[in-house]
């Protein structure tokens, strides 16, 4: 059986050393630094459904910003949007909600 993979450093002079281990303790917030304060904020509003401009309104930004974010979450799986006539209602996935664990969402 083959030996499990070690990442190592760049060989120097016929010698290979193991990188030494980090251990990662997230912060308090892990999402903000990974997605920003704005669009972290959006996915933990977006625990309930919200149309554009009522999630604009309950972040304090504008109907284009909150657009925007909710695309992006969109793009990257974890929002989903439906439209109803002229209004886009934007909700988690079951990825966005696995992304936010047990973090307490913005209502």
């Amino acid at each position: 059986m083959a030996e499990p993979f070690r990442p190592t450093t760049p060989p120097g002079r016929g010698e290979r050393r193991a990188v030494p281990r980090v251990h990662f303790t997230p912060g308090p917030d892990p999402l903000t630094p990974l997605l920003g304060r704005t669009r972290a904020g959006v996915l933990r509003r977006l625990v309930q459904r919200h149309s554009t401009t009522t999630l604009a309104d309950g972040l304090g930004i504008s109907v284009a910003s909150a657009s925007m974010h909710a695309k992006a979450l969109r793009e990257a799986g974890l929002v989903v949007t439906r439209r109803e006539g002229k209004t886009a209602r934007h909700q988690c996935s079951g990825l966005g909600l696995d992304l936010l664990g047990d973090r307490p969402a913005i209502v």
